[in-house]
């Protein structure tokens, strides 16, 4: 199955869901769904996009963002995704590196992604990111714009950002043929700062004791803000949020012996860990790193400058003790009795920041559990290991609890 024979299957199944149930979660799937098949028309103005790359400045290009290191994630729900990473590894050697990138290779190579009209992405945050943008470009005869994202946040750093940040304007105008449309680019910020608005609501939610929102279609928001500032993103963060107050109403409160923070990503494939954790012992992901709202609200009338200054705060892209601070207030914000982290294989971002992260969340009294789990190749998961190592910190949680 190619990823543009997904979207096409995804779109319809939730298109007939969503009429029978319209929730803010099916809204969610079928937005993504049909955004993804939009960069299949025939010449669409498709940008690839790095996914901590300010996505409001492509929006006002009126390009069709791409992630193309991520739909990887929509594959593995399949045996595409599997299918790829064969044909790199019979090309191209078995190499260890992050599999979500192995895919978006195979793919690129064998012509299955969308043709680009352009390609932005952001160094310092993973080098794979680079590499597979790169690839794109090349293939495709355009020339890649990388933006150099600081490790530290300060007024310099955000200076630097910013001049950057114009410099690929200017090249993305002499590409496109068009200048920045800086009333479409304040359109944009407003529905990126109501996307925000929505997005703390539904934090408030999730920080509720017992939360209100949490799990899976927690998860999926994570997916959701990948396409920050969409026309229809804000009208459906509200409605998830309309739908989980309405789900306290009717369902009442939800058992709640634990509150668990995730750190890194999620494996994109079909796994029995929220069946574990919700199911046998009542342990709830309250929070995650990849949705947290890090940044103040967007400037219309300096809307480069402060998105500059939103990119520049990026707790993904810097040193391992930035990101260990943020973990450590999250913890304190969601009131969370333990953290997973998961270790993507062949990422050396979220291998590497463990120890610090461990060594953080201990000093603030949360316990970590390190998981080692490739997201996307579901070949190389055991779910006898994984049920074995959380049983144990639950365990151990409950200890501590006494």
């Amino acid at each position: 199955m190619t990823v543009q024979e997904f979207y096409r299957d995804l779109a319809e199944r939730q298109r007939s869901k969503f009429n029978k149930a319209p929730t803010g979660r099916n809204e969610l799937i079928m937005e993504i769904a049909e955004a993804g098949l939009r960069c299949f028309d025939e010449n669409a103005p498709v940008c690839w996009v790095g996914f901590t790359f300010p996505t409001e400045v492509v929006l006002a290009f009126d390009y069709r963002p791409f992630y193309a290191e991520l739909v990887p994630g929509y594959l593995a729900s399949t045996d595409a995704a599997v299918e790829a990473i064969d044909f790199v590894e019979r090309k191209l050697g078995n190499w260890f590196s992050c599999s979500f990138h192995r895919t978006s290779i195979g793919e690129t190579l064998r012509d299955l992604w969308p043709r680009p009209s352009a390609v932005v992405g952001v160094s310092g945050v993973c080098d794979g990111q680079v590499t597979i943008l790169t690839l794109g470009a090349q293939r495709h005869g355009i020339e890649p714009h990388i933006l150099e994202l600081p490790t530290e946040f300060s007024e310099k750093t955000v200076d630097e950002v910013e001049v950057k940040l114009w410099e690929i304007v200017k090249r993305l105008e002499k590409q496109s043929g068009k200048e920045l449309n800086e009333n479409k680019l304040r359109t944009v910020i407003r529905d990126a700062n109501e996307i925000r608005r929505q997005m703390l609501r539904i934090t408030r939610l999730r920080q509720r004791i017992p939360a209100a929102f949490h799990g899976f279609p927690a998860f999926q928001l994570m997916t959701g803000v990948q396409m920050w500032a969409t026309p229809r993103l804000p009208q459906i963060c509200s409605r998830i949020a309309d739908d989980a107050e309405r789900e306290i109403e009717t369902k009442g409160n939800i058992e709640e012996k634990f509150r668990i923070l995730w750190l890194g990503a999620w494996p994109a494939f079909r796994t029995d860990i929220l069946d574990i954790l919700e199911g046998e012992f009542a342990a709830h992901i309250v929070a995650d790193e990849l949705s947290i709202i890090w940044y103040d609200e967007l400037d219309e009338e300096n809307p480069v400058r402060s998105i500059a200054r939103k990119w520049a705060s990026n707790v993904l892209s810097g040193s391992n003790e930035k990101r260990a601070r943020q973990a450590v207030q999250c913890a304190r914000d969601f009131h969370v009795d333990g953290a997973i982290h998961l270790s993507q294989w062949g990422c050396r971002q979220t291998s590497a920041g463990v120890g610090v992260l461990r060594e953080k969340l201990a000093e603030a009294g949360v316990p970590l559990l390190n998981l080692d789990i490739d997201c996307i190749d579901s070949r190389s998961y055991s779910p006898g290991q994984v049920k074995t190592r959380l049983q144990g910190f639950m365990e151990m949680l409950s200890e501590v609890k006494q």
